[in-house]
């Protein structure tokens, strides 16, 4: 459905996006780095930066023929374990006991709200019905 909606490769905005990722794994690749730590560290570091891409010169940090053979080094290095489940952190209970909607259409949970009866319902139509109109 996703394809069908943004079009795929036929798509230039896809077809460009999709040949920047490409781009920049196959470099990646190609300088020995392990992927997955260097766009966690690019990615960090973007998002330290307001959650916007980085612009030069912090972005030559990430370029494989000027980075710092410490990082080069780092991000060569496969990504640490994942977490075993005592290390873990549980995340708190949602929605929060203070987070329910006062009245109107509520900002999460939408699919309860469609259930509930606060819902307008609509007589189901039947062919019959659409002919006599």
């Amino acid at each position: 459905m996703t394809r069908k909606n943004a079009g795929g490769s036929r798509n230039g905005d896809t077809a460009r996006n999709a040949a920047r990722i490409w781009t920049v794994t196959a470099t990646a690749a190609k300088a020995g780095l392990n992927l997955q730590t260097y766009l966690a560290a690019y990615l960090d570091e973007c998002g330290r930066n307001n959650g916007k891409p980085l612009a030069s010169p912090a972005l030559q940090r990430f370029l494989p023929w000027t980075a710092s053979p410490e990082d080069l080094h780092a991000w060569a290095q496969p990504p640490p374990p994942p977490k075993t489940p005592s290390e873990i952190t549980p995340s708190p209970a949602w929605p929060p006991a203070t987070a329910a909607p006062v009245g109107g259409m509520p900002f999460h949970r939408t699919s309860e709200y469609l259930r509930s009866s606060a819902w307008p319902h609509r007589p189901k139509m039947s062919l019959d019905s659409l002919s006599k109109r």
